[in-house]
């Protein structure tokens, strides 16, 4: 899609989204903590993208969460052990960042 900038914040008003697909688009900067109200994610891809700084230790509180891809991207640090503890996740994309485990 060619999409830029930011994320905006009113993303997380979205409460009954169960799917999240902004991959290969131009978006930057981290991630918005409103994203974290977004409790019935199955899946999440944003892949391809310029989104940077830690991944989000909220990612955690995603029950749901069966694929989070976020290869691609310019996110930096350790994998959040919350990821493993998502226990109906059943693919993990973390390509092409700049994570260590």
């Amino acid at each position: 899609m060619n999409l830029s900038g930011i994320i905006p914040p009113h993303l997380g008003n979205l409460s009954f989204l169960s799917r999240l697909d902004i991959g290969n688009n131009n978006f930057h900067d981290s991630l918005p903590i409103e994203l974290a109200n977004l409790r019935r994610l199955k899946s999440i891809s944003l892949s391809n993208n310029n989104f940077n700084g830690e991944i989000p230790s909220w990612f955690g509180s995603f029950a749901k969460l069966q694929t989070l891809s976020l290869n691609g991207n310019n996110f930096m640090g350790i994998i959040p052990s919350c990821l493993f503890s998502l226990s109906k996740l059943e693919l993990l994309s973390l390509s092409r960042n700049n994570l260590r485990g």
